[in-house]
């Protein structure tokens, strides 16, 4: 939906609240709080009336109304924050259906009282101890870079006396006591308050941090899951669902524990000599793995020590073999580490069907560019990848009809100018390019692209943060203009 022009007409919205927006966007000698305080209301009448009509239309379907998840986040305040944390600690899973054109899985989704409470906890890794076993948030581009060329080496000084086992578990999330999830954020709770005091972090800051720790770890151990079938909640007793904020680092960290056993079980029963874990390449990601043993004999003992562990393996899909590995989607051998562009093409073609209803043009644009890019990288042909992207970014790149709302009369199509699809990032453009040769240089930079992730919370973090995001947005620069083009997403859930 647009805010503004014919849509608000259409949807017979208050054209007050529209005008109140509009207004305090142009006072820039507001302070930054009250100008927010002011415009969120009036958002918020908007988006009810646009969510009310919708479902006037669709109430026969019994879909349930709720907001975009990205734009609940960002209302939300420190004061909403602390009522919650007071509140009983609960980690509740909403079940729903993946649409997907291959398959349709059930997943389930943590209730997003929890998700920003686990963003408030991990999102102080990032700049503080990022790679920390117990704090797992992922390796940057040259991270990545360095351990794929290692798992390469590794690989080619054992392809004729190692071994490489991939070890794939069945359902490892559904594997986890809840009491070892809760043990998690108890540990990060003490082993890094001090290091946040040393750092001379705010002590407001390292409390609130703190607070979100507790109410987590109590949360882990108060599970409850809700499936479309009706039947109400039901409780967790063991396992882990995937709709989770720290779900891959939960993975690597019990995965962590089970090869860490299965190594001293062997060396305490004298089956294993000691030290041979020093010789042995492993690489975890959440519940992926290869080992790399300098023997056959040693692989073997290896992976009948994962077996005995009580948690179930897919025997089909032990991957063994001298040369060569797979690992995290990706052919691992002593030459490269290279993925599969079938994989890709398939993901290009069935994604933008997945999310036809979807009005974020910016980031279906740079997903599909992303993409494409991938897939050149992997070994298509640059001529071809450039016609393709060509198509789907003139196709893409614009806002479709409303198929839903042309009975309304809002069948408006706008096309972004060519200089914001090919400009430089560096000019204010999205650079829909796959190669550098074809970039345009505006003449006149254009203002950034708005986003709703861009706003400011209220949330008490460590100061380094605070400091990266003030310099990042500017609420001065907010403009009618962006208010105009900006869509809030709304999603129905089935």
């Amino acid at each position: 939906m647009v805010i503004g022009g014919s849509a608000a007409e259409n949807y017979n919205l208050p054209q007050a609240a529209l005008e109140t927006i509009l207004s305090m966007a142009q006072r820039p000698n507001w302070p930054t709080e009250t100008r927010r305080l002011h415009i969120e209301q009036p958002l918020r009448d908007l988006v009810t009336a646009i969510n009310w009509e919708k479902h006037v239309r669709e109430r026969h379907k019994a879909r349930k109304l709720h907001l975009n998840k990205r734009l609940w986040l960002e209302l939300l305040r420190w004061r909403d924050v602390e009522k919650m944390l007071e509140s009983e600690p609960k980690l509740k899973g909403f079940g729903f259906q993946k649409n997907e054109i291959a398959v349709r899985p059930q997943l389930l989704a943590a209730n997003p009282e929890h998700s920003f409470t686990s963003r408030c906890v991990l999102g102080q890794f990032d700049i503080s101890y990022r790679v920390h076993q117990w704090a797992y948030l992922g390796y940057n581009a040259c991270e990545e870079v360095v351990r794929r060329r290692a798992r390469s080496l590794v690989i080619g000084n054992n392809t004729h006396v190692g071994i490489c086992v991939g070890a794939d578990f069945k359902d490892f999330n559904a594997c986890h006591r809840l009491r070892d999830m809760a043990n998690d954020y108890s540990l990060m709770e003490r082993f890094f308050t001090n290091m946040w005091y040393q750092k001379g972090s705010e002590t407001a800051a390292v409390s609130d941090w703190r607070k979100c720790c507790h109410w987590l770890e109590e949360a882990a151990q108060n599970c409850w899951m809700e499936l479309e079938d009706g039947r109400g909640e039901e409780r967790v007793t063991v396992g882990l669902f995937s709709g989770i904020q720290d779900t891959n680092g939960t993975n690597e960290r019990r995965h962590i524990v089970e090869v860490a056993r299965a190594f001293r079980e062997l060396e305490l029963y004298g089956l294993l000599p000691v030290g041979t874990e020093s010789h042995t390449h492993i690489d975890l990601r959440g519940d992926d793995s290869i080992i790399v043993s300098p023997s056959a004999a040693n692989s073997a003992l290896l992976f009948t020590a994962l077996c005995a562990s009580g948690k179930p393996m897919e025997a089909v899909k032990q991957e063994i073999w001298s040369d060569q590995c797979e690992y995290l989607r990706n052919k691992v051998t002593a030459f490269r580490c290279q993925g599969y562009l079938n994989r890709n093409i398939g993901t290009l073609i069935s994604a933008p069907f997945e999310n036809a209803d979807r009005h974020d043009v910016v980031g279906r644009l740079e997903a599909i560019c992303q993409q494409i890019a991938t897939i050149h990288r992997r070994g298509a042909n640059t001529r071809n990848c450039r016609a393709l992207q060509r198509i789907m970014v003139s196709y893409s790149g614009r806002y479709k009809r409303n198929p839903e709302a042309e009975a309304c009369g809002v069948n408006q199509m706008w096309m972004l100018p060519v200089e914001v699809l090919y400009g430089t990032k560096a000019d204010g453009g999205l650079d829909c390019n796959l190669l550098s040769d074809t970039q345009i240089h505006l003449k006149d930079k254009l203002p950034p692209v708005p986003r709703f992730n861009k706003a400011s919370t209220r949330i008490t973090k460590d100061i380094e943060v605070l400091v990266r995001k003030i310099k990042e947005y500017d609420h001065s620069r907010v403009t009618i203009e962006e208010l105009t083009i900006t869509r809030i997403q709304l999603e129905t859930k089935r």
